[in-house]
Formats: C-alpha cells, sequence, structure tokens
C-alpha cells in the first residue's frame, strides 16, 4: 500500500511528498490542485503550503520491489503507471 498513491490508486511511478507528509503520484496531486483544492487529499486538511519534494527513496524502492511486484499486480486492480 505505500507504493499506492491515494488519489490514483495505482503504484507510483513519479512519488512526490506534500506538506501533509502524504506521498502521491506527481500529476494526481497537481491534477488535484488545478482543479482549485486546497486541501489535503489523504486527510482533508488545508494545505498552508501546496508545493511538493520528490520522494527519491519511495520511487527508489518501488523500482527494486516492481520485478517481485508484477505477478500481485497483474491479479489485482493496482497497476502500475
Amino acid at each position: 500500500d505505500a507504493f499506492v498513491c491515494p488519489l490514483t490508486h495505482r503504484v507510483m511511478e513519479d512519488p512526490v511528498v506534500a506538506i501533509d507528509g502524504y506521498s502521491y503520484e506527481r500529476s494526481a496531486f497537481e491534477s488535484w490542485l488545478s482543479s482549485g483544492r486546497r486541501t489535503s487529499p489523504a486527510t482533508g486538511l488545508y494545505l498552508a503550503v501546496t508545493s511538493v519534494v520528490p520522494n527519491r527513496a519511495l520511487q527508489r524502492a518501488i523500482k527494486e520491489a516492481l520485478p517481485k511486484l508484477q505477478p500481485q499486480l497483474q491479479e489485482s486492480e493496482v497497476k502500475y503507471e
């Protein structure tokens, strides 16, 4: 579940960390904000800061785990973008 974006429900390819401490797929979080929302998708709380930081550690972990996850991903609804 740590590899799955709370917005897309898919394994993240370009994870970023928002001020709420949660990681999101960059494009999904940017879409969330561009639609005028200023709340955390995970908590619903107001986001005082909307900039994000790349989550390189998570991205690296996903890339390392992906070969092992592929069989599970093919059997579930969670997909790798």
